[in-house]
């Protein structure tokens, strides 16, 4: 392997992981009924397996499936980018509020508590009810968290509840992604979708505070927050027309990340197997392809 990279000593299995790749004749002979990638990854089993539904994520377009994966990215770049936009306005809100800047900074982390409370909220919410109505929900949220700020009301105390509220509906978009990049790729396509989900979160959290910072030094404080809520609502309003569910029922004969038979790769064993043995784990994995496909979406 390349980049100082070692190379492993044994071919035991690592618990925890998958092969996507099978390079030899007897590999590729136990897997000839599992679905393939195409061009260069023709060798590679999809994981999980696609259903025959077109309502599988999995199945619908490549073009689709990336427009969600990079306007979630976005989305996770404007949420983390609003939650420090309004930074640089410390200052100048602390002399409207006629208390100090540190006590106006402390809103930040007041956000950063609510975010991570929020997800005990939201993760099972999207198991529930699917991940679209929790995200929307979310944005919603968020929206009505500056809007209380914008109200100009001269108590820190409603700057502290806007953002406490804002924090809230900011976890949605920042940690359902990850899972929604789950729903929509198979496993040797999620890694360059999860980096840009992770480039989008950082791009807003290093970039969030330079915009604000000449929007507060052109206009004022109301404005970094009325630009804030203006663009997570337009940014809402689209993806309620543009993003479909993604969470999908699909029958646990697919997932054959969990139900990987084939001998040498179960209970870390290695080495060559008896016939028998390949036949029968064979015969387990042809099972995954030979009935067809009935899930039901959520």
């Amino acid at each position: 392997m390349g980049l100082w990279i070692l190379e492993p000593k044994s071919d035991e299995k690592v618990p925890g992981t998958i092969h996507i790749r099978r390079d030899t004749e007897r590999d590729l002979g136990l897997t000839r009924n599992l679905k393939h990638g195409t061009g260069r990854h023709a060798k590679t089993v999809l994981v999980p397996q696609p259903s025959d539904s077109p309502n599988d994520p999995l199945n619908w377009p490549q073009w689709k499936k990336n427009y969600m994966s990079w306007y979630l990215a976005t989305g996770t770049g404007i949420m983390s980018g609003t939650l420090n936009f309004v930074n640089p306005s410390n200052t100048a809100y602390a002399k409207y509020l006629g208390t100090s800047a540190a006590k106006v900074s402390q809103s930040v982390s007041v956000a950063l508590l609510c975010i991570g409370l929020s997800v005990i909220i939201s993760s099972p919410a999207a198991r529930i009810w699917g991940k679209r109505p929790v995200l929307l929900a979310s944005n919603i949220v968020a929206v009505i968290g500056y809007a209380i700020v914008l109200a100009k009301i001269r108590s820190i105390k409603y700057l502290y509840a806007g953002r406490a509220i804002h924090g809230f509906g900011m976890a949605g978009i920042e940690y359902l992604v990850t899972s929604t990049i789950g729903d929509l790729f198979f496993v040797h396509e999620r890694g360059f979708h999860l980096a840009v989900w992770h480039f989008g979160l950082q791009a807003g959290n290093s970039c969030g505070q330079v915009i604000g910072a000449q929007i507060v030094a052109a206009q004022s404080w109301y404005w970094a927050f009325t630009y804030a809520v203006i663009i997570m609502s337009v940014y809402t309003a689209i993806f309620f027309f543009t993003c479909p569910e993604t969470a999908y029922i699909r029958s646990s004969r697919f997932n054959t990340d969990v139900r990987e038979t084939l001998y040498g790769e179960r209970d870390g064993e290695s080495g060559a197997g008896s016939a028998s043995d390949t036949a029968v784990a064979s015969k387990e994995i042809q099972q995954v392809s030979v009935e067809p496909a009935s899930p039901s979406s959520t």
